[in-house]
């Protein structure tokens, strides 16, 4: 992305989130006329008394006198840029090239975002992806079907479009990354407030996060139904996997809808009462889906017919494993057996030493169901502890309860109580001499008074 003055960049901050009661309209229109019709930016136009302005600006000339008189908001938001430039995040105006035009198309310049912060490859926004949505409170299958078209998506070469909350916007982004995709996630606040920008995959490549709201700006609700409109705006489908109640999930069905986006929603088992009124709606199209893969609609252009990949996928039900296979007609035994052998390893189903197995898979027709075969349950592996899990990444196996809580997102009274539960098994010691209380990994050679007496030691010298 080309790089923009320093200086200009925090011009662009005031003027998208410092000029009170300014519209969105407004400001797009000064700032793109200034580009398009006078071959201006925003601190060439910022240099010129409002009296010089060209003929094509003068409508929106008590705008720019208030922008001028900004310079107090200005030197402020020079602070918040140098913060963005440590943390390697990107201002995206809505003037520049990198801005995404199908986002600035679909929304018209009266309502799309003046300024984007961005966490990622900027060049990941250039085309339209396709939005998973659903409640944060979705059941079982509703969250199954997230992660199942998320992975079907990317497999199938779409980047998917998160709205980065709870259940079914994670599911859907978690198996999009788990399939070797690419992800766009739309938060519903500032870049500064948004955990996703910590994740790995946003320095390998495959998930950018994009925000339209002021960088420091925490959640609120109106705040996440306004990011619906950008995400039909960075979006070309929308599937729907659960709907539990009115609102988010209605909102953005409604936007896609209004924009003459297609709109997907699951049909099949657990599906309640409002999935089948969305269904019923105008304009909605049914997805017949019951458990496993999920085969993408003809309509969305998706990997269909010989062509496609073979796939397949695990789930544990009823005390049986069971298996789904949706492979070409060239496929060979040997290749559908490697393949899942894969998947049981990648999702951690079985252990290494308990895999024989038989597996049956046909060749699917475009239009076949993939097929099943059960298979008796293997042992659980024991999974680990999120906190053992964090303490083991943090700088010398120690951390406080407010990092660990940052860490694992949990809030502080269930940190505490766990705590206090892997403590007392011998798991971890504590150090309560300080005001935080500091927590360690215990060395599995070490008693817990050893560790303590050590851990004390280490502190206090």
């Amino acid at each position: 992305m080309k790089s923009i003055d320093r200086r200009e960049l925090a011009y662009w901050l005031a003027l998208a989130f410092h000029l009170p009661r300014a519209r969105v309209r407004d400001k797009n229109a000064l700032v793109l006329r200034a580009a398009h019709d006078a071959g201006l930016s925003l601190l060439e136009l910022i240099a010129l008394e409002t009296e010089e302005l060209p003929a094509p600006l003068r409508s929106l000339a008590p705008l720019h006198a208030r922008l001028l008189e900004a310079e107090g908001r200005v030197s402020a938001q020079a602070f918040v840029v140098d913060r963005l430039a440590q943390g390697e995040l990107e201002l995206v105006p809505v003037t520049h090239s990198a801005y995404p035009r199908h986002l600035l198309e679909r929304l018209t310049p009266g309502k799309a975002p003046t300024l984007l912060s961005v966490a990622g490859d900027v060049a990941l926004l250039r085309e339209p992806g396709v939005a998973v949505s659903g409640s944060r409170k979705a059941g079982p299958a509703g969250l199954c079907f997230a992660r199942a078209v998320g992975r079907a998506l990317a497999e199938a070469g779409f980047t998917v479009v998160s709205g980065l909350a709870r259940g079914v916007d994670s599911e859907a982004l978690e198996g999009a990354l788990e399939a070797g995709g690419r992800v766009i996630g739309v938060a519903p606040e500032g870049i500064f407030k948004t955990r996703a920008i910590r994740r790995r995959e946003v320095q390998d490549g495959r998930l950018t996060i994009l925000s339209e709201f002021e960088p420091t700006a925490r959640w609120a609700g109106w705040a996440a139904m306004r990011r619906n409109s950008t995400i039909a705006g960075m979006s070309r489908a929308l599937f729907i996997a659960d709907c539990v109640a009115e609102g988010g999930t209605t909102a953005q069905f409604d936007v896609h809808r209004d924009h003459g986006l297609p709109v997907y929603i699951r049909r099949g088992p657990g599906e309640g009462r409002l999935m089948a009124e969305l269904a019923a709606r105008p304009g909605a199209e049914p997805l017949p889906w019951a458990r496993g893969l999920v085969v993408l609609p003809s309509s969305l252009g998706g990997a269909t017919g010989p062509q496609r990949a073979l796939r397949c996928s695990v789930w544990r039900e009823g005390g049986r494993l069971h298996v789904t296979v949706d492979a070409p007609d060239s496929s060979a035994p040997g290749e559908i057996l490697d393949a899942v052998r894969t998947e049981l390893r990648d999702q951690s189903v079985v252990r290494e030493a308990t895999m024989p197995y038989t597996v049956e898979a046909r060749a699917a027709e475009a239009n076949d169901a993939p097929s099943v075969r059960e298979l008796p349950a293997a042992s659980e592996p024991e999974e680990e502890d999120p906190l053992l899990r964090a303490l083991a990444t943090m700088d010398g196996g120690r951390a406080t309860v407010a990092a660990l809580c940052e860490r694992v997102g949990w809030p502080a009274t269930k940190t505490r109580a766990k705590l206090r539960s892997l403590e007392e098994s011998g798991k971890i010691t504590a150090d309560r001499s300080g005001r935080a209380h500091v927590f360690a990994l215990l060395n599995q050679d070490e008693s817990p008074q050893v560790a303590r007496r050590s851990q004390l030691e280490l502190l206090s010298g």
